[in-house]
């Protein structure tokens, strides 16, 4: 899955919220989603199978929905821990999660907090 085709998904999470009056927000890097759906008493089981294409946490009553790209549980969580982030906070993120995974040898995270570092250095 592209992390560049975020429209389409933003459509996907909308149909299926359709109906629940629950709302839906979007972060400013439009990678994560958040939604009231569980307060709203919506059919969770046949939410989630709507919302296949990406990671769900529940947490206080909301969901934070991340597009899943496919990536491991840890940088799922790390991804998901840099699209709440702003300013300062979420560029020492990005830096440190590169840095790691490239001491660490981890392809996947490599590549992802390669492409965070260039868009955040190249807006």
């Amino acid at each position: 899955m592209n992390i560049f085709l975020l429209d389409e998904l933003k459509k996907k999470a909308e149909e299926a919220l359709n109906g629940t009056d629950a709302f839906l927000r979007v972060s400013r890097s439009g990678g994560l989603f958040v939604t009231d759906a569980k307060r709203r008493n919506a059919d969770m089981d046949e939410l989630k199978e709507k919302l296949s294409d990406f990671s769900i946490i529940e947490k206080e009553g909301l969901l934070y929905l991340t597009p899943d790209y496919g990536l491991s549980d840890e940088t799922s969580a790390i991804y998901t821990e840099i699209l709440k982030s702003s300013g300062e906070k979420k560029e020492k993120l990005i830096r440190q999660s590169l840095s790691v995974a490239m001491r660490s040898k981890n392809a996947e995270q490599t590549e992802l907090f390669g492409i965070l570092y260039e868009r955040m250095m190249n807006p």
